[in-house]
């Protein structure tokens, strides 16, 4: 008897792609023409998220930022989401985190890149795959979402 496990792979289909990335990637057509370019998506942080000038000073004193700037999703207001279409009372919409806001609206278009309506979608076997990385964690997650 082995002690090394036997794993089967499954083949799996990609079959829609959606993204929100820094370097205006909002869509796999935009992503792959930034990387094709050899594009570097370092930007200034929005003034809506915090005052850039208040954490950078060029210094290395701690409580300041390091880098002079970040990559910053520069197509996407937090405040910009379509509650109604996703059945979101407005109350919920507003207190949920900007980024739960943006995960439904891009496996939306995933799902819309794919040719796959929402009504195809009830007891069907599809899973979303998403990649998502957040600095204040300091991880990596891959999330696999159920549609």
């Amino acid at each position: 008897m082995s002690s090394q496990k036997q794993y089967v792979q499954e083949p799996v289909a990609i079959v829609g792609l959606a993204c929100r990335l820094p370097g205006n990637s909002d869509s796999p057509t935009a992503l792959w023409k930034f990387l094709e370019r050899g594009g570097i998506a370092i930007n200034d942080p929005p003034k809506s998220r915090f005052n850039f000038k208040g954490h950078y000073d060029g210094s290395t004193k701690p409580g300041t930022m390091r880098p002079p700037g970040g990559m910053f999703i520069e197509t996407v207001d937090p405040a910009d989401f379509d509650a109604q279409f996703f059945r979101i009372p407005k109350i919920d919409a507003t207190a949920m985190d900007p980024q739960q806001r943006q995960l439904l609206e891009v496996v939306y278009e995933g799902l819309e890149n794919a040719g796959i309506t929402l009504e195809d979608l009830d007891g069907a076997s599809i899973g979303c795959f998403i990649g998502s990385y957040a600095v204040g964690r300091a991880r990596l997650a891959a999330l696999y979402f159920p549609c």
